[in-house]
């Protein structure tokens, strides 16, 4: 077993036009049927993210499968359709058998502060086996809490390298993809797998109506609009036109309504005002409950006793790009086994986040335990690395908030109200196995 010490064993690369195609594909139709993993949804801000992780996740695989076959390795996608829960699952030879592994990549961002030495491989090999305090040293191989109990066998980490193509909407690419998706109340009517499920298996779905609001009269043309649905298992694209101040009603039928797409002559030119979409019809008649009895089954503004009638509105900042940047480039540094990675995580130490008023550049020993930390270590089998000490958990685990500064890392500084957004175990680049053992 040889593990990473050498800038020559990691695999880099830049994904191709088709690669990035894949990606904004499968990020296009996949939201309603990809784990919510932080409850991002209620926002556009959220759609966005869960979209870009699609993006990530899916070119990612793409280019490792392009290096692994130049390579002769025999390696798998079981990406049958985009409902599938293992979209992101990779089967490969490990040790001399097929196993299920895992793509993790992280996003570090040139253009995200300046509090940090710039970015090199020989700087990560240089703190290849740091765990301590110092962020802009330590580079941990994560694993969210929330996916520990998964059946992956294996992980694969990598680190991709970009401008921060969130706020840099249209920076450094020479293509571009813009879409909005459902968001609030709305994502879960048209998104919900329960409500998609019970619209098919009826063989009834629901109809849009869109109205487009502008002041303007100064558009070269009308902008064109798809909607990007379901229907009885399959994506159903409707193309319209948008007619100014006017309401292009039953569009339709749907199970589920994935994303709206805009072309891009049209996003940079002609569009000027906002997008008022609601449900129009519903043939759906009978209750979904949840496991609370709420019934789903309700088109939300049926439920504002404020201003029932009001549809869901889309701006022009509720659309994002998910055309990566051209220079997006993926280090893929090495492997290991799903057993490995948690007999290693007890060689290291847990983390929260700086305490600013003493030192911003250090993070701060994992001290104290409330009940739902218990929770989680005893979920995911880690109960007894609860301990007395600085330290109060005696493993790897970096304690991630949904707001504000968290845990910082390098690739996650502690700045803007950065670190982590989510609670990881992590290993470190020292522990990984070399790209060329994948056989």
């Amino acid at each position: 077993m040889k593990l990473l010490s050498k800038q020559e064993q990691i695999y880099t690369a830049t994904p191709t036009p088709e690669e990035h195609a894949q990606g904004v594909h499968y990020a296009s139709i996949s939201l309603p049927w990809t784990f919510n993993r932080m409850m991002m949804k209620s926002s556009p801000t959220g759609q966005h993210n869960r979209a870009y992780n699609i993006v990530k996740g899916i070119v990612g695989q793409e280019v490792l499968i392009r290096l692994l076959r130049d390579r002769d390795v025999s390696i798998e996608l079981p990406r049958d359709s985009h409902r599938d829960d293992d979209l992101f699952d990779i089967l490969i030879g490990l040790d001399g058998e097929i196993r299920k592994a895992d793509l993790k990549t992280i996003n570090y961002f040139s253009d995200y502060g300046n509090s940090r030495q710039e970015f090199s491989l020989s700087y990560l090999l240089e703190n290849r086996g740091y765990d301590g305090s110092e962020w802009a040293r330590f580079f941990p191989m994560m694993i969210p809490h929330t996916q520990m109990n998964q059946d992956k066998e294996a992980y694969i980490f990598a680190l991709a390298e970009s401008i921060d193509f969130r706020e840099k909407m249209t920076e450094g690419r020479s293509e571009h993809e813009f879409f909005a998706f459902p968001h609030k109340k709305m994502c879960e009517f048209t998104q919900k797998e329960q409500l998609i499920t019970a619209r098919e298996e009826t063989g009834v779905g629901i109809y849009l109506s869109v109205e487009y609001e502008t002041q303007s009269y100064f558009e070269a043309s009308l902008p064109q609009l798809e909607i990007i649905g379901e229907w009885d298992g399959e994506i159903e694209r409707k193309q319209i036109t948008l007619e100014k101040n006017k309401t292009i009603e039953t569009i339709g039928p749907f199970s589920a309504v994935n994303s709206f797409r805009m072309p891009t002559e049209d996003y940079r030119n002609n569009f000027s005002g906002k997008l008022h979409w609601s449900v129009s019809k519903n043939e759906l008649d009978k209750p979904i409950r949840n496991t609370n009895r709420r019934n789903l089954n309700i088109i939300p503004s049926e439920r504002d006793e404020v201003d029932p009638e009001q549809p869901m509105t889309i701006a022009k900042d509720d659309f994002c790009n998910l055309r990566l940047p051209d220079e997006y480039t993926i280090h893929f540094l090495g492997w290991t086994q799903k057993n490995r990675f948690n007999q290693r995580c007890r060689q290291y130490r847990s983390w929260v986040w700086p305490d600013d008023d003493v030192d911003p550049t250090r993070n701060q020993p994992w001290s104290q335990i409330t009940d739902d930390d218990r929770t989680k270590l005893d979920r995911i089998g880690f109960a007894d690395a609860i301990q007395s000490g600085e330290h109060r958990i005696d493993a790897g685990f970096l304690k991630g908030m949904p707001v504000g500064g968290s845990t910082a890392t390098y690739v996650y500084p502690n700045q803007h109200g950065g670190g982590l957004r989510e609670t990881n175990a992590y290993i470190l680049p020292q522990d990984l196995r070399v790209m060329s053992e994948l056989q």
